[in-house]
């Protein structure tokens, strides 16, 4: 993990006949003995708006979570398969975090150690809940 890699991913769903899509880019801002830094931007937009955002996180070189602010390891499956368009089946480690407002499965590829997919899903309302699949789309990360 060097200094200025970076990966984008990209992912929609329709909630209530709103189509809601989501941009997203991770890049390694700095890099110490032990940890990572990684900015994440994203953009989630709908035909009422966009919101944007910009958040820093230091990541353990040991574990390589990528826990999102504000939420809570609640499971870990170490050896998890998931497929992505160009990229093919790939071993992961799925971990899932929740709070009140949403929960989050990020799958980190076991070889590389970054998140090649996130999947948020919202609490249930009115009987129904939502997901979106975040998935990588571009990377200078060798091996992705």
């Amino acid at each position: 993990m060097v200094k200025g890699a970076y990966a984008t991913y990209e992912g929609s769903t329709s909630i209530l006949s709103i189509t809601v899509s989501f941009t997203a880019e991770m890049q390694i801002v700095d890099v110490n003995a032990t940890h990572i830094e990684v900015q994440t931007d994203f953009n989630m937009s709908t035909p009422l708006g966009n919101t944007e955002n910009s958040t820093t996180m230091w990541v353990d070189k040991q574990d390589m979570t990528f826990a999102p602010e504000n939420l809570t390891l609640t499971s870990t499956v170490p050896d998890a398969q998931v497929t992505i368009p160009g990229l093919g089946t790939r071993t992961c480690t799925e971990y899932q975090y929740q709070n009140q407002d949403i929960s989050a499965a990020y799958y980190v590829d076991n070889t590389v150690h970054w998140p090649i997919e996130m999947i948020m899903t919202s609490p249930e309302v009115n009987g129904q809940s939502y997901n979106m699949d975040i998935t990588l789309v571009q990377t200078n990360i060798p091996g992705l």
